[in-house]
């Protein structure tokens, strides 16, 4: 019974997701990928301000996706608050956000995960792998540079912050 044009997705080995997040930035869904060398450190600062609290799993452990959402929600606008999660993260975090204008992708400071456009005929997608679109249609469109943040919506896709310079590659892609 789901009606809409825009979705987001990922699989994950540890963390349930997408999520999805009410706060003072409006309702949206956040999924990610990457990895985190400093939950411990960002947890502690986040519970210092008290009244904090996050959604424990099973493991005891808190879900990446829960806490770079605290992170985001910390300044008073989405692209405020995904630089601010960048710069937080000692690591990578490369984020989808499902808003009701559209999807916002960016791409990890140093851009170590790829985030890729695709378009087609009906519109366009988003993906963390350079291949997995082509299979249903969708020919290569953009790539995002380290940092970079963009929204994409049925019609097109469009910076709202520019690719920083540093760039550092994968070893494992």
């Amino acid at each position: 019974e789901m009606k809409g044009r825009s979705a987001i997705g990922c699989i994950s080995d540890t963390d349930p997701q997408p999520l999805l997040v009410r706060s003072h930035l409006g309702l949206y869904a956040i999924t990610t990928v990457g990895i985190i060398n400093n939950t411990d450190a960002l947890i502690q600062e986040y519970f210092s301000d008290h009244g904090h609290q996050f959604m424990a799993q099973s493991n005891g452990k808190v879900n990446s996706s829960e806490l770079i959402a605290a992170l985001i929600n910390q300044k008073d606008d989405l692209v405020s608050g995904i630089l601010h999660a960048q710069n937080m993260i000692e690591g990578s975090a490369t984020i989808l956000l499902l808003t009701p204008e559209g999807i916002i992708a960016a791409r990890d400071k140093v851009g170590r995960l790829p985030i890729l456009i695709g378009k087609a005929e009906d519109g366009y997608c988003v993906s963390f792998e350079s291949f997995a679109y082509h299979k249903l249609g969708y020919e290569d469109a953009y790539e995002l540079g380290p940092r970079e943040i963009v929204k994409i919506t049925a019609d097109g896709f469009e910076t709202l912050s520019p690719a920083g310079a540093e760039m550092k590659i994968c070893g494992f892609l």
